[in-house]
């Protein structure tokens, strides 16, 4: 035991001297781990202390790791992950941002030897019907075992080995200055305080000239939105809205206003200080109502869909986008591939603050350094240079083997930066389903050694009849299975979640290699690797946009249903899209392109009203190309009453019905569609097919008014009917 003090002081003393942080591992049995973990914090004389476990022990605080997000703006001496209860790479890579410099992070794990083939709680979330925790393999945890064993910044303790003589790069750490040195309170650095000076420029500057703010983990950028936010208020700023994927993102945001505004009171997701307030308000509930603010906050942006960004450029006048470069809330150079060229674009005068030194710790965090190279957060996809010469010549496809991933380390953090970069909503999670989800496929395409694009399908569907037919009566819904159970749940296709399907959850190409047709390329190179006897249908879901709908559509998928609402982390109604590979397959596509295409324009009354007409008009042209317009075809009767209409001497409201038929027509129909304006297709979607009254119409679209937005209502149906009637 003396050994073991003297080591744990040693390495105690070296964080401290450093400023640093240090993984300490135990692996053996878990009543072994936790005496370990317990002597530790007893012997170090660590007092703010947070367990990852469900381990009562008498030092610290325990708190499942459902519970974790709830400490992301806290901070302590040591955490301590209880492995024993799951490795949730989420909550492990958050969590490890809240140890400060001088403190520790003791990791409780099995035998490493032993760690791959250990029942962890944490598979039950791979998985999916029909398979049972035990169904999940262990390359993750071999993974992670090999990362633990191999990496010098960690300190290994292994139960019945000799201890571990420390490396000479630890006990001879540098001394680092404290963090904080050059600050004024309430900042913990310099570039902290001119981050907060950039957001009330944001305020008190010329409008539409938007700030962003990047920075890693545990730089401060959380707290100087909240430093920003109680200065405003105390000035008398009325209303600041922030936005994030999660609400509990933004907890350390109001804590940090809090802190600095004593007499604030303090409910859900709001904080009020006299007769200023800062709230917080979902991604999509930002564009589904119209809120007035002198300041919007959008933390985690690389997280929120850059379409959603983009609406927010243009609706606000005055915005902070704020974000993490590595970590399970995004990237930043995913970010400014995607977005930074649109603030070019529609805000030239937008300003960037990066913040670079980390505030709870010094410069080169061991801990800090490991859990980016372990988790692949630090991977790069191809070099740009790389990626911006790949064509269609120079590249090929293949299927990549998850075992030979653990041997060939290189591809699979090419694979998972490449994911990173092209995905707002991949996280480190992602890594171990990659790895361990069972049915899961992996498709590449490679200009060379280098991987510039990817495709990872799941199979679906195979239920017995019994199942299915609850999963139709919404008796029973099954993890995972998003195809085969949407077409029964949601189309109403009893028969459909007895096939089979393969499902498209993420197709990636590098942002330098996009628009030369790689993604239909690799699409076309899985086609022709499946056979009817092993799948019905492929298929994906995605955040419906103009773009994305064309890139499925172009490679013979077909629109068979879209979500009634829109989902709360990309902001866009939910698409769902097949493509037949087997006679039941085709079937069950007819039926639900029949159900679709008669539910559609209806439902633009109802769940659709909010829908973009860009969108309504390409979806209503994807169904004409597959289902008869018959049942939508005017009498006689109907083209007179739409005469009639167009000529002034009716009104709208008497040939309401007519002018719904020959809308729906002349939308679907792209050259009819390709003639009208702009503001032609919005009048003609929202007041003909969504319903709105006059005044939205008015409001939505900068009309004068009635008379003017009846006017050129007049001319857009004019304009369907000369082509539509051939005259």
């Amino acid at each position: 035991m003396n050994s073991l003090n003297r080591l744990l002081h040693d390495l105690s003393a070296a964080a401290a001297k450093a400023f640093h942080r240090y993984p300490l591992v135990f692996a053996g049995e878990r009543d072994w781990c936790y005496a370990q973990a317990d002597h530790t914090l007893k012997e170090l004389s660590f007092e703010e202390v947070l367990w990852i476990s469900r381990h009562e022990s008498h030092i610290g605080s325990t708190y499942t790791a459902a519970s974790a997000q709830h400490h992301l703006g806290m901070e302590f001496q040591a955490v301590v992950f209880d492995v024993y209860n799951g490795f949730d790479p989420d909550v492990f890579t958050a969590i490890c941002g809240t140890i400060k410099g001088g403190g520790l992070l003791l990791m409780l794990c099995p035998p490493l030897a032993d760690w791959q083939r250990f029942d962890d709680p944490q598979k039950a979330r791979l998985a999916v019907w029909p398979y049972q925790r035990k169904d999940i393999g262990g390359r993750f945890l071999e993974y992670m075992a090999r990362r633990l064993n191999q990496d010098d910044r960690v300190v290994l303790i292994e139960q019945s080995q000799p201890l571990p003589c420390l490396p000479q790069h630890i006990l001879q750490s540098d001394q680092s200055p404290p963090v904080n040195q050059d600050a004024t309170f309430p900042y913990r650095s310099k570039e902290q305080q001119q981050a907060v000076q950039a957001i009330l420029h944001v305020v008190s500057g010329h409008r539409h000239r938007p700030l962003v703010i990047t920075s890693d983990r545990g730089r401060g950028k959380s707290a100087a939105l909240g430093i920003a936010a109680a200065r405003l208020m105390r000035q008398g700023v009325k209303t600041i809205i922030v936005t994030a994927p999660r609400r509990a993102a933004v907890f350390p945001v109001f804590q940090c206003a809090q802190s600095l505004l004593p007499d604030a009171r303090a409910v859900k997701g709001k904080l009020t200080c006299g007769d200023s307030t800062l709230r917080f308000v979902a991604p999509d509930e930002l564009l589904q109502q119209r809120y007035a603010c002198n300041l919007l906050l959008v933390d985690e942006a690389a997280a929120v869909p850059a379409a959603l960004l983009e609406q927010y450029l243009k609706r606000y006048a005055r915005i902070v986008f704020s974000t993490t470069v590595h970590g399970y809330e995004g990237t930043g150079r995913g970010f400014a591939l995607r977005f930074h060229a649109t603030l070019n674009q529609t805000t030239p005068g937008w300003q960037a603050v990066s913040l670079e030194a980390p505030i709870r710790w010094a410069q080169k965090d061991p801990l800090e350094s490991f859990v980016f190279d372990a988790l692949v957060l630090d991977a790069s996809p191809a070099a740009d240079e790389v990626a911006s010469q790949a064509d269609l010549a120079s590249c090929h496809c293949e299927k990549l083997d998850r075992d030979g991933l653990l041997n060939h380390t290189d591809d699979l953090r090419q694979l998972f930066a490449l994911l990173v970069l092209a995905h707002y909503q991949t996280q480190p999670a992602d890594l171990r389903y990659l790895l361990d989800a069972r049915d899961v496929h992996i498709y590449v395409v490679r200009h060379g050694q280098h991987i510039v694009a990817a495709a990872l399908l799941e199979e679906e569907g195979g239920f017995d009849p019994d199942l299915a037919a609850k999963v139709y009566a919404n008796e029973r819904r099954v993890r995972g299975h998003l195809l085969a159970q949407s077409l029964a749940a949601y189309v109403g296709l009893s028969q459909a979640p007895q096939l089979k399907y393969l499902r498209v959850m993420r197709i990636a190409v590098h942002p330098l290699a996009q628009q030369k047709g790689l993604g239909r390329f690799l699409l076309r190179h899985i086609e022709k690797t499946l056979l009817p006897e092993e799948f019905d249908l492929w298929g994906a879901s995605f955040g419906a946009t103009p773009a994305l709908l064309q890139f499925w559509w172009g490679s013979g998928f077909e629109p068979v249903h879209l979500g009634m609402s829109r989902n709360a982390a990309s902001g866009m109604h939910a698409a769902l899209v097949l493509k037949p590979l087997s006679d039941r397959g085709e079937a069950v596509l007819q039926g639900a392109q029949l159900k679709f295409t008669e539910h559609f324009p209806v439902m633009l009354a109802e769940s659709y009203r909010d829908l973009e007409p860009a969108l309504v008009q390409q979806l209503l042209n994807q169904q004409s190309s597959a289902v008869s317009d018959a049942p939508f075809a005017l009498s006689e009767r109907d083209w007179q009453d739409v005469k009639s209409f167009v000529s002034s001497a009716r009104d709208y409201e008497v040939n309401a019905v007519p002018l719904w038929t020959l809308t729906r027509l002349g939308l679907a129909n792209t050259a009819c569609a390709a003639g009208l304006t702009s503001m032609e297709l919005t009048l003609l979607v929202a007041k003909v097919l969504q319903k709105k009254s006059w005044n939205e119409i008015v409001r939505e679209t900068g009309l004068r008014g009635r008379k003017q937005a009846l006017a050129e209502l007049r001319l857009a149906a004019a304009r369907l009917y000369q082509y539509c009637a051939g005259v």
